[in-house]
């Protein structure tokens, strides 16, 4: 993959709190490493960013980030000392993920694979690459309502009993974005986290940090 597709003025870096080295990703806004699929850092990330570099006392041993995009949120996990990071999205957003795990020098500890909501055998290659997965972080997924039950169905999937999941994203149509919620409190107990609790950089009304766990109901958990 040729680096040389992205300008030095796509590149966002983001300080670590309490770490020497930022995290440094390349957008990908008009899709030239992406293959139709631009990429941005969204706000929800970085606020989501920001309430991790806060609220992680004890790190995680193993992380998902869930349709990762640019891959921040997976990476900040890695410089806070998370052991196994997994970035996943859509095939044609992984060059853009594998290339920012290489300009942050964390290829020891994050790797990048394929994941299409819904997809059993994506889903199956994700377990088999981190399990268990202590952490699911995910950011302005919810643009597209008819993919929620996808979205549900594959957190379903991928979350124990064990699991922490964090969702951030930025209000747009809560009567909408209330559906997947539904959705997904059949199955989980979901909380938002108070906005006191955010970086108070990253703070605004609009951007939401939910957390949910599973119940503990599954016969295999």
């Amino acid at each position: 993959m040729s680096t040389g597709a992205i300008s030095e003025e796509c590149v966002y870096d983001l300080d670590v709190d309490g770490v020497g080295e930022p995290v440094r990703v390349a957008q990908d806004p008009l899709a030239k490493l992406s293959a139709g699929s631009g990429t941005t850092v969204w706000d929800s990330a970085i606020a989501l960013c920001g309430y991790l570099m806060r609220s992680m006392r004890s790190s995680p041993r193993t992380a998902l980030d869930l349709s990762a995009g640019t891959g921040i949120v997976g990476l900040t996990l890695a410089r806070l000392g998370v052991e196994r990071v997994l970035l996943s999205d859509i095939p044609n957003g992984v060059p853009l993920l594998s290339h920012n795990i290489e300009m942050n020098d964390l290829a020891d500890r994050v790797s990048a694979l394929p994941l299409k909501w819904g997809d059993a055998g994506n889903t199956h290659d994700i377990r088999q690459a981190i399990d268990p997965i202590d952490l699911i972080v995910a950011s302005d997924l919810f643009a597209w309502p008819d993919l929620y039950l996808d979205l549900a169905r594959t957190i379903d999937a991928l979350a124990s009993t064990t699991t922490t999941v964090l969702l951030a994203y930025e209000e747009r149509n809560p009567a909408v974005e209330g559906g997947f919620f539904r959705m997904l409190h059949k199955k989980f107990a979901i909380r938002e986290i108070p906005i006191e609790a955010l970086h108070p950089e990253y703070r605004s009304p609009e951007l939401h940090i939910f957390e949910a766990r599973r119940r503990a109901t599954r016969s295999d958990d």
